[in-house]
């Protein structure tokens, strides 16, 4: 039996970047891959991390209804502890570390990144 998806809460308000991304991820060679949700606003993402059950989450910075780090710092506040993947298209050094001060995992470009998912057995040892 394989091991169960990873849900992963996508926030992006651009649809097309959000299908590309999602299927990126449905695509991926992890163990079990991701479920992918998705949300176009702060204000209905933060509705479903409330609700729990949330693996992972990646977030635009720049939304409808939030922007820059606002919207970083409002989902590290109900996160519950899910780890949290800034994926946008401002490649700024400056931000990408403020971004982390905040509490992101990560500050990932779009265009510049690979979803490859690998299991431990294919890292170099």
């Amino acid at each position: 039996m394989g091991a169960k998806p990873l849900k992963a809460l996508l926030i992006e308000d651009n649809i097309p970047d959000a299908r590309l991304i999602a299927g990126m991820l449905a695509e991926s060679d992890g163990d079990g891959g991701f479920s992918v949700e998705h949300a176009e606003t702060l204000s209905s993402a933060l509705e479903r991390v409330s609700m729990g059950g949330v693996d992972v989450i990646l977030t635009d910075l720049t939304l409808p209804d939030s922007y820059g780090l606002e919207t970083v710092k409002s989902v590290k506040a109900r996160s519950g502890g899910s780890p949290i993947l800034v994926l946008t298209g401002l490649k700024d050094e400056a931000m990408a570390a403020k971004a982390l001060r905040e509490g992101a995992q990560d500050y990932l470009v779009k265009g510049e990144v690979d979803f490859a998912v690998h299991s431990a057995k294919d890292l170099p040892n």
